[in-house]
This record gives C-alpha cells, structure tokens and sequence, in this order.
C-alpha cells in the first residue's frame, strides 16, 4: 500500500494531541474527546489499510471541491476505488436504510433513540461527487468511474443493529477481507489506479 496523502492534523490539534496537555484538556472538554476517539479511530483504519498490497494506494482525510465534509479515507485497488467514512461509535447504533440512531438506557426498562445523523447518505454522496470528478476532470467523460461507499466501525464496544442499509456496512476486523475477496466485473489497470491516485491527492 502506497500512501499518497497522510491524515491531516485536524483531529489532532482539537484532541489536545498526546502527552499531558492533551490528557488535561480532554478531561475538561467533551469535544476533545471526541476528537481523540476519532483520530485513533482514523489511525487503525489505516493500520489495517497499509496491508494491502504495494500496488494499492491509499488517500486520507480529501476534501472535494465545494464541498463541507471530507472523506476519510479514499483506497484504490485494482478491485475499485472506495470511500470510506470511519465512526468511532460504542453503544448501541441502530440502522434503518439511511435513517441511524443511537439508543441511550434509563434504568433497566427505558430507552430511548436519538438521531445521530446519517453517515450513510454522507459517504454515499462523497463517493458520487467523488466518481463524477474523476470522470469530467481526469478522463473527461471517456468512461464511467464507480467509487463505493463503506461505513466502518472501529470501536469494539459498539453494537450494531443493522435494518436493510443502503451501503455496506462493516466492523474494522473485516474490512481487510471485504477488500480482498470483493469480486468486481471490471478491474482498474494498474496505469489507471496510479493516474486516479495521484489526482485525488493533489486536490
């Protein structure tokens, strides 16, 4: 695996960072630790991600052009290209189609789900914007390029309960595997995978 572009320093910088500091402002601040929870969260992807072969590449943290988000993390095989939003989440994550929820205990018979946003609709998007500037920008429109969209799971404390979603849908441990053994009618050559990798990076 060739890593064209590293993790930024976002997370970082609002975790506060390792050593001392970080741990004191991570005590007093709640964001902060969210922040550390996803870029360690952030890091183990591409831990797993750097085992794939030297003629895979990997992308991390692209932000498209007009756009508000970023994609996490963007690998290229010669099985495709994926985009893939990472979440950190524990506890109890409920899926229905694009719709997601997390469920809070009260006691031992009350619960109730909160909406928790839809990371979903989120990297299903990023992937279509994605495929469609490789398409108009780098290939101007010669042919169709397909970008998968994958959440995955890094925290093993969460449960998932998956209704039907819209994309896949994986835990850490078996992204590797999905990768791997995904069967695709078209594969990428390995001169396409260079040209697409190097121009995701530079945007």
């Amino acid at each position: 695996m060739i890593v064209l572009k590293k993790r930024s320093d976002y997370l970082d910088d609002k975790s506060g960072g390792d050593g001392l500091k970080g741990t004191i402002i991570r005590i007093f601040s709640k964001n902060a630790r969210n922040c550390d929870k996803g870029r360690h969260g952030e890091d183990s992807i591409v831990e797993v991600l750097q085992s794939l072969d030297d003629y895979c590449y990997l992308i991390n943290d692209i932000i498209l052009p007009s756009s508000r988000g970023n994609i996490d993390h963007v690998p290229l095989t010669p099985k495709g290209i994926f985009a893939i939003e990472t979440k950190n989440w524990e506890g109890e994550i409920i899926c229905h189609g694009d719709e997601w929820h997390r469920r809070y205990h009260k006691g031992f018979f009350s619960s109730k789900d909160f909406d928790s946003g839809s990371p979903s609709r989120q990297v299903k998007m990023s992937a279509f914007n994605l495929s469609k500037l490789i398409e108009t920008r780098l290939f101007h429109s010669a042919f169709r390029i397909w970008v998968d969209g994958l959440v995955v799971f890094t925290n093993p404390g969460v449960h998932l309960e998956l209704h039907d979603p819209s994309i896949t849908v994986l835990r850490i441990n078996e992204l590797y595997n999905y990768l791997i053994n995904l069967r695709q009618m078209e594969k990428l050559s390995k001169k396409d995978i260079e040209s697409i990798a190097k121009f995701i990076a530079i945007m």
